[in-house]
């Protein structure tokens, strides 16, 4: 099992910290993979700023919210936000230890999962509880404490750490997905007494690997609940001019696909705001948005052909292609790359028919000789590099199609 640690833990040499070492080496012993995120050593910020999101969608006030889905979708969150993520997205367990404070975690702790637990990669819209993101996965508290667990309150109700952790396990743990175990909590011994911190050490420690031991045993006894295997989604990138949408089209027909051409996704903002305005990014990226969400289920049905001109000198392209990577991944549908090209000649013919300008495409042969000298199109390995200088667009549209084939697909 991979595990991950977020300690919350301020000081090694305390009962906490002996317990997070023995926790990892017994985990490790095991035969687990241990990571920790320790959080005072990091210096994991406990709140979040406006400042921390330099590029803000909403410059007017800040909503931490709908900031972090923003930058979330554009792969900009910031680094150390994004480097727990991964850490979350490569575990099967996660065990949060830290002291009670106050009847809660420390504040380093809950800070960590406000900004930790985003909009769109813990949840979103149709993805939450058994649909959350991060489904398959489980978690649990292991706390020290000073006070009896016990005891009651003033108004004489029982003080007990499920109670306390209730929220937490209902939002964020279940709401994403996550599977919360019941928690686990030692009083360490008021004096530094060796034999009694030893024993009370192995003892939070042997409920720890129990813990483990039961989420593995709940990930090998889960039903498969997988979606079935979606069509394939296949994404034509090549320069302008080249013959992507032509040729997609005639795939699309020979498939019985849908076809989605960029300039579908672009011309609208195009005609609303023209190029190379703030209005022109926010209605392209609430078109790609709408689209992507119908063709997750689009996808269930039959297979789609989407085409673009995307370079790998320009950023917010890769962020682009990411995304749609992850269309494919959410939907549980291969992804198949293709690059179309031509050579320089034969592109500049194409690019000039007076049906381009209609459409807002580009029909400037010096324009285009400019992209060739500064931009090469997005590299994938999996690309099926396709050269259609002297191909039909049948033709390559065919060659497609084998390629599809030669993978399995009867289409």
């Amino acid at each position: 099992m991979r595990i991950l640690i977020v300690s919350a833990i301020a000081e090694p040499e305390s009962f906490g910290g002996q317990m997070l070492q023995e926790a990892v080496q017994r985990l490790n012993f095991d035969g687990h993979g241990v990571t920790v995120s320790d959080l005072y050593a990091q210096r994991f910020p406990a709140v979040a700023y406006g400042n921390d999101f330099p590029d803000r969608e909403n410059t007017e006030y800040f909503a931490l919210e709908r900031e972090q889905a923003h930058h979330y979708k554009n792969g900009t969150l910031p680094a150390y936000i994004r480097a727990e993520q991964e850490k979350i997205n490569a575990a099967d367990v996660i065990i949060f230890m830290a002291a009670i404070y106050w009847m809660s975690p420390p504040a380093i702790m809950r800070g960590w999962i406000d900004q930790v637990f985003t909009p769109e990669f813990a949840y979103g819209k149709g993805k939450t509880f058994e649909n959350g993101p991060l489904k398959g996965k489980s978690a649990f508290f292991a706390m020290t404490h000073a006070g009896l667990l016990g005891a009651a309150d003033p108004s004489g109700v029982p003080f007990k750490l499920d109670e306390m952790l209730k929220a937490l396990h209902d939002r964020p743990l279940r709401y994403s997905g996550i599977t919360p175990l019941s928690p686990l909590s030692i009083r360490p011994p008021y004096y530094q007494n060796t034999i009694e911190r030893g024993i009370a050490i192995d003892e939070i420690c042997t409920q720890i690997s129990a813990h483990v031991a039961k989420a593995e045993a709940i990930k090998n006894t889960a039903p498969n609940t997988d979606k079935p295997k979606a069509f394939p989604l296949i994404h034509i990138n090549g320069r302008p001019g080249v013959g992507k949408k032509t040729v997609g089209q005639i795939l699309a027909k020979q498939i019985n696909a849908a076809f989605v051409d960029n300039h579908t996704l672009l011309n609208p903002a195009v005609t609303a705001c023209g190029r190379g305005t703030e209005g022109y990014t926010r209605v392209v990226r609430k078109v790609i948005e709408a689209v992507f969400e119908e063709l997750q289920h689009t996808l269930q049905e039959r297979p789609v052909v989407l085409t673009n001109c995307l370079t790998a000198q320009i950023p917010e392209h890769g962020l682009y292609y990411k995304e749609i990577e992850a269309l494919a991944k959410k939907a549980n549908a291969d992804f198949i790359p293709v690059r179309l090209s031509a050579d320089f000649n034969e592109n500049a013919r194409r690019i000039v028919t007076p049906a381009r300008a209609k459409n807002h495409k580009l029909t400037d042969a010096d324009t285009l000789k400019q992209l060739y000298n500064d931009f090469t199109t997005i590299e994938d390995p999996n690309n099926f590099e396709l050269d259609a200088t002297e191909l039909k667009a049948r033709q390559a549209a065919s060659a497609i199609k084998r390629h599809i084939k030669a993978k399995g697909y009867d289409l």
